[in-house]
């Protein structure tokens, strides 16, 4: 499906590339004609032709970002439609009857021989990490490290089906990803992973973008377990402090801590986090790990940590180590 997705991009690409340049051959052909016919004067050539480059040029950048403006409008969409797909936030997510998540002694969420590719159409396609099995229950907790480059985030576009699997299956309930929709398996999943947006607005917007009926008190709960209630407190307008785009106006570890609060505030039963201390120092970092588990263990949420910290790994139950796949 990667490999689709990418040839399409780049066949849309070179088709506009090409389309871009025999405009601009037929705008030439154009104006020799038109010279040829005494309807333009020679002296008048140049100017066209530079006339001719300059819009060239100009919205040479415009027809390269026609290519994203389907993903633009679906964006959009999911942006317009949060306050319909959390309709039902007051109510439990229906996990009793389908995932049955107060057993405990039965993991829920699993990986068998997980693999993915990037490169899958090449001669030798090369998996990102080797074949990775993993079981996660409600209440429990699993550590995922690994190293830079280890596929920890390609892991967790995974778990929230932005791809699927090359080899191997993921399971949630013991029902194949596979058979699982996309705007279904995320309901029941939280997750702050790389990269993600912040909005511009305020603090309570992003919130609310978000969770349209949550509370000023769980806004606050998730960021004090975010380790960021006190920063927030010291600033001018707190909550409806602005931002900036993207969230500039915030450091890089307050942006992540934003972030991984977002995440901890959903009911969602799954809450997925990627490098959630990136950026923190030390004691900010067990902290911030520390209250996580507590509130795993409050809510019997499953929680999932993928980090390259071998600290923070160490603090759950649990321990899986990406490794790069076998070469012969």
């Amino acid at each position: 499906a990667y490999n689709q997705v990418q040839l399409r991009q780049e066949t849309i690409d070179a088709l506009l590339s090409l389309l871009r340049h025999v405009g601009f051959i037929i705008y030439i052909c154009l104006l020799i004609n038109a010279l040829s016919l005494n309807l333009l004067e020679p002296r008048w050539l140049a100017v066209w032709v530079l006339l001719g480059m300059g819009l060239f040029n100009e919205f040479y950048d415009l027809t390269s970002a026609a290519p994203h403006l389907h993903k633009a409008h679906e964006a959009a969409q999911r942006i317009f439609n949060t306050e319909d797909l959390s309709s039902h936030d007051d109510q439990p997510v229906p996990s009793s009857t389908i995932l049955k998540t107060h057993d405990t002694t039965e993991a829920m969420l699993r990986g068998k021989g997980v693999t993915f590719t990037y490169n899958e159409g090449a001669p030798k396609p090369t998996p990102v990490f080797a074949p990775l099995s993993f079981a996660l229950s409600s209440g429990k907790m699993l550590a995922i490290r690994g190293d830079s480059g280890s596929g920890k985030t390609t892991l967790a576009q995974l778990l929230l089906k932005f791809w699927p699997v090359t080899t191997g299956e993921l399971q949630l309930g013991d029902i194949a990803y596979n058979n699982w929709s996309t705007p279904g398996l995320r309901k029941y999943f939280s997750a702050s992973i790389q990269p993600c947006h912040i909005f511009a607005e305020s603090i309570r917007d992003n919130f609310t973008r978000l969770h349209p009926r949550i509370t000023e008190e769980k806004i606050w709960y998730a960021l004090n377990i975010a380790q960021l209630g006190d920063t927030v407190r010291q600033f001018p307008q707190q909550l409806d402090e602005t931002l900036g785009e993207n969230g500039h106006r915030l450091s890089g570890g307050q942006r992540n801590r934003l972030l991984t609060a977002l995440a901890v505030a959903s009911d969602a039963p799954y809450l997925i986090l990627d490098e959630p201390t990136d950026g923190l120092d030390k004691y900010t970092a067990a902290s911030l790990v520390d209250a996580l588990i507590a509130h795993a263990h409050e809510t019997q949420k499953a929680l999932l940590i993928i980090t390259h910290d071998e600290e923070v790994a160490r603090k759950l139950p649990q321990e899986i180590h990406l490794t790069p796949p076998t070469t012969h």
